[in-house]
C-alpha cells in the first residue's frame, strides 16, 4: 500500500540550514550526508532538449545510459482498477512551481495522519524555493505525468546513492507511481546502496522495498520537532543495479 509523500529533504539537516535537535541511535558508517553533485549527462540532456548525451561515458551503467538517451519513459502500470499510462520524464526548470505545490498539498493532506498541524506548518513553511530549483536541476530528477498532469516526482544523487525527494500527488495515491519512480532511480546509484531521510508516513513503503532503519532522529524546523529516520537499502543483485 502506497502512502505519500514518502520522505522529504526538508526534514534532512544536510539540505537546509540547521541541525537536528536530537538524534537517536548511532548512524551507520556507510551513511553520509550527500553533497550536491552535478549530473553532467542529465544537465546536457535538459539543455539541448534532445535525446543525445555527451560522448563521455554515462555516469552509471546501462540503465543510466538508456534513461539519459530518452527524454521520457512511458510506463503502463497495472493497478487494482486497471492499467494507467504513466510517463516518466526528466525535470525541466519550469516544473519547480508545480512540484512545490504538489509537495505542499500532499504534506498537508497525507502526512497530517502522522504529524500534528503545528508540525505540518513548520515542514511546509521551511521550504526554500530557490534551493529546490537548484537541487532539482543538479540531481537526476524524474517527473511522473498521467494524462498530462504532474502526479509525482523524485530525485537521486547517483554518485552517493542518496534519494533526496519522493512525492506523489495527494489525489493520485496507491496507483504505483512512487514504485515506478523508485524502480527507475534506485538502479542509478553508483555505490551499491540507496539511502534516504524518510518520514513517519513513508516508513512502511520503504520497509516494503527492503530499506532498513539506520537512525531515528528529531529534526527542528522553526522551533518545532519533527520525527523522521534515515533508511538504507543495499542493492545486491542484477535486478537492483
Amino acid at each position: 500500500m502506497e502512502i505519500c509523500p514518502y520522505h522529504s529533504n526538508e526534514l534532512h539537516d544536510g539540505s537546509l540550514s540547521g541541525t537536528p535537535a536530537q538524534a537517536v541511535d548511532v548512524a551507520a558508517e556507510d551513511v553520509q550526508t550527500p553533497p550536491i553533485i552535478e549530473n553532467e549527462g542529465a544537465q546536457a540532456l535538459r539543455q539541448t532538449g534532445s535525446g543525445s548525451i555527451p560522448s563521455s561515458t554515462p555516469p552509471s551503467g546501462e540503465e543510466t545510459f538508456r534513461l539519459l538517451n530518452s527524454s521520457s519513459v512511458n510506463e503502463l502500470w497495472q493497478t487494482g482498477s486497471g492499467s494507467i499510462p504513466l510517463e516518466l520524464r526528466l525535470y525541466r526548470s519550469q516544473d519547480c512551481p508545480v512540484l512545490l505545490d504538489l509537495f505542499r498539498n500532499t504534506v498537508r493532506n497525507v502526512n497530517s495522519r502522522d504529524y500534528s498541524p503545528e508540525q505540518i506548518a513548520a515542514w511546509v513553511d521551511c521550504v526554500d524555493p530557490e534551493r529546490w530549483q537548484i537541487t532539482l536541476a543538479q540531481h537526476l530528477t524524474l517527473v511522473a505525468e498521467l494524462d498530462g498532469v504532474v502526479v509525482g516526482f523524485a530525485d537521486i544523487v547517483p554518485e552517493t546513492g542518496y534519494l533526496d525527494r519522493l512525492y506523489v500527488h495527494c489525489d493520485y495515491q496507491r496507483l504505483g507511481i512512487a514504485t515506478a519512480l523508485c524502480n527507475r532511480l534506485e538502479p542509478l546509484s553508483q555505490t551499491g546502496k540507496v539511502f534516504s531521510d524518510v518520514s513517519v508516513t513513508a516508513e512502511p513503503f520503504f520497509a516494503a522495498r527492503g530499506y532498513q532503519v539506520v537512525r531515528r532522529q528529531l529534526v527542528e524546523r522553526r522551533g518545532v520537532l519533527l520525527p523522521n529516520c534515515v533508511m538504507l537499502r543495499k542493492l545486491t543483485n542484477s535486478m537492483d543495479r
